[in-house]
């Protein structure tokens, strides 16, 4: 029988928040028909003991992508509504309530597909009391709807943060298997999917997500990390042909491509300036990104330097 919903859990390599994290869990789903799924890349005999003693889906994956991860989670899940949270995120306590509330509450002609909440970055303690007030938002894209993508997508970060992100079951089968050939950026990829196959987005401005920075050395970079990015944006640019999509695929590709040159070290030329120049918009993140190529140009040092600052002091930069 359908459970009314399964949250995911990914982890890769990482293990000292997953307990806790499931133990906050079990406390929010005690009153529902719900499954808790733990998709990692590790074996670890004290925490798989203690998930073998709990009502929790323990799955060993040997894909060490996110989307894959994501994949074999929906494939063994059985909720109506699918919920992702990675192992260093929590929920807040009101978060599943008010999902299965907005998800419960709509027509099945205007049915949400895709869901995203507002998220607050946290590095220790989070807030003692989050105020949750403000009413969802429920939108359908349509071919020309530039200024609503864009919305979405730079104001609401729509495609930011997976754990941020639930799904209709129907859409999330349904998106899988491309999911499953993405490497780090499931949740762009999530959004953009919704957007380009016309299906309800739910926006929810409450904070019901807590977004867990973990602390590095200040000189501390995963090139990998860069990689993968790009290589998502290479393969949105195959996967996707919506008009206002591309447009917003392309320019990530040279905004990606541009910081795996910098945190490879590499000198970008003038082209990268001209490219980003030419597709400005009154966009933080857009001009940001034309100054550090500016600078890029003539230091490598200063634009990584300046680059791994704003990274770690703003999680619009992330």
């Amino acid at each position: 029988m359908p459970k009314d919903f399964s949250v995911i859990i990914t982890s890769y390599n990482r293990k000292q928040f997953l307990t806790s994290l499931i133990d906050s869990l079990l406390i929010y789903t005690k009153n529902y028909d719900s499954e808790i799924i733990v998709v990692k890349n590790f074996l670890d005999e004290r925490i798989d003991s203690y998930l073998d003693s709990l009502p929790v889906i323990n799955i060993y994956s040997k894909d060490t992508t996110l989307g894959g991860k994501l994949k074999d989670g929906i494939s063994r899940s059985s909720g109506n509504i699918i919920f992702f949270v990675e192992d260093d995120d929590l929920f807040h306590p009101d978060k599943i309530p008010r999902v299965l509330n907005t998800f419960g509450n709509r027509a099945s002609i205007s049915r949400i597909d895709f869901y995203h909440n507002a998220a607050l970055t946290f590095s220790d303690q989070i807030p003692n009391k989050i105020e949750v007030k403000n009413e969802v938002d429920v939108f359908k894209p349509s071919n020309n709807s530039r200024s609503l993508l864009n919305t979405l997508y730079h104001k609401h970060k729509a495609g930011f943060n997976v754990s941020s992100i639930v799904l209709d079951r129907n859409f999330a089968v349904e998106s899988s298997d491309l999911l499953g050939k993405v490497k780090l950026t499931a949740d762009t990829f999530l959004f953009f999917y919704a957007w380009e196959k016309r299906r309800n987005i739910a926006i929810d401005k409450n904070t019901l997500t807590f977004y867990r920075r973990v602390q590095q050395s200040k000189d501390t970079v995963n090139l990998e990390v860069f990689k993968m990015q790009l290589e998502d944006a290479e393969l949105f640019e195959k996967v996707f042909t919506d008009k206002i999509i591309m447009e917003n695929i392309q320019k990530m590709k040279v905004y990606r491509e541009l910081l795996y040159k910098i945190m490879s070290g590499e000198k970008s030329g003038l082209s990268y300036v001209w490219r980003i120049a030419k597709d400005l918009q009154w966009i933080k993140w857009d001009w940001f990104m034309f100054l550090l190529s500016v600078i890029n140009s003539a230091s490598n040092k200063l634009a990584r330097k300046i680059y791994l600052r704003m990274l770690r002091s703003n999680s619009m930069f992330s």
